[in-house]
């Protein structure tokens, strides 16, 4: 595997493929399908990438998102691509602020940021991230 912590070539295909944000030890080519084992730097990195797009996510869901039943209806629209069941309840927060940092830190934590993004933007197309 080559390139750099960002973005590793496909051994068999040779596309490039962005890595940023991966949450496993493992990224398959979209391209081709061949899996590759990503380096323990490329893991950390790709791991720091994560933790500092939170905040970044964080920051561009809070002015969009300023009615507590919006970010409601967002938990809802993210369930059905979590893991698990998501309810508004599930996720801790009084206020809208507090709601939308523990929702991001649910979606880093299992692996559903890009679905969150994706959730966030259908809603709010306008929304700067």
């Amino acid at each position: 595997m080559n390139g750099t912590a960002e973005r590793i070539i496909c051994e068999n295909c040779t596309a490039s493929l962005d890595v940023r944000g991966q949450q496993g030890g493992i990224v398959a080519c979209p391209y081709c399908g061949t899996e590759h084992v990503l380096s323990k730097e490329v893991r950390q990195v790709t791991a720091e990438y994560s933790r500092k797009f939170t905040v970044v996510l964080f920051h561009a869901m809070v002015g969009p998102f300023s009615d507590l039943s919006d970010v409601d209806t967002l938990i809802v629209n993210l369930s059905g691509l979590t893991p698990r069941p998501l309810y508004p309840d599930s996720i801790p927060g009084k206020g809208v602020e507090e709601k939308i940092r523990e929702l991001v830190m649910y979606a880093y934590r299992n692996g559903v940021l890009q679905e969150l993004v994706d959730c966030a933007l259908a809603m709010r197309p306008h929304m700067d991230i």
